[in-house]
């Protein structure tokens, strides 16, 4: 991200007599405003090794033309994702509420968990009202707990460079151990039995059975008793005396 001097002298003098002070004004400082910079959203979780992107947010503002934060975080549980790797440094990511022509602070020290950013706007870019992101930042966990996201400087002006005032709301973010991926074993194939060819039994002939021929018996004739005839007695006549 480039960064571009304001077109005008006085609004270069303002600018860099709000950024100059802006880290010695004291966090809640112009709390009765309506205007706030917050953390959005306020509560988010991460886990071990995985991203999550907050934004830095500005509501209810009115005449904005320049903006600057500074925040805190915890570096043994979270580190910043750097929003462009061909740049040197560490960055975060402008938002689109403000045309980032002027880059006052955009610094991030991942060792002492700190980020500051200023950014304003030049001509012809007007003054914006409304609420809008100021910048977005990404942070991956590293150890599990809880990281507090606070704002130690909040600073808005107006583009004659007059100060607007703002209260802040910082943010948290809780890490959570990585999930541990479960074993879930592989279902093994249930081998599908295959079906066995139904064997219809061939009924086995059985052997004929030939009957063993009987001998015919021949009827042997009882031989009858030879009938002896029986002698009868000759009868000699008797001569008549």
């Amino acid at each position: 991200m480039k960064k571009l001097l304001p077109t005008t002298p006085r609004l270069w003098i303002s600018l860099a007599l709000l950024l100059a002070t802006l880290f010695s004004i004291p966090v809640g400082y112009g709390l009765a405003q309506d205007t706030m910079v917050v953390i959005a959203p306020q509560s988010s979780e991460v886990a071990v090794g995985a991203t999550t992107t907050v934004d830095i947010k500005i509501e209810n503002a009115e005449g904005l033309y320049g903006a600057g934060v500074h925040l805190t975080f915890n570096p043994s549980l979270l580190e910043v994702v750097d929003a462009e790797p061909g740049v040197s440094g560490v960055q975060i990511q402008a938002g689109t509420f403000l045309s980032p022509d002027f880059v006052g602070e955009h610094a991030v020290d991942q060792a002492a968990g700190k980020i500051d950013f200023a950014i304003a706007q030049a001509p012809p870019h007007e003054a914006v009202s409304g609420s809008g992101v100021l910048a977005r930042v990404t942070f991956k966990g590293k150890v599990a707990g809880t990281s507090s996201i606070n704002f130690t400087g909040v600073l808005l002006s107006d583009k004659s460079g007059t100060e607007i005032s703002a209260g802040s709301q910082g943010g948290s973010i809780v890490v959570t151990e990585a999930d541990t991926p479960t074993n879930t074993p592989t279902p093994e194939d249930t081998p599908t039995p295959t079906p066995q060819d139904t064997l219809t039994p061939t009924p086995t002939p059985e052997d004929a059975l030939t009957p063993t021929p009987q001998d015919t018996l021949t009827p042997t004739p009882t031989p009858e008793d030879a009938l002896t005839p029986t002698p009868q007695d000759t009868l000699t006549p008797t001569p008549t005396p």
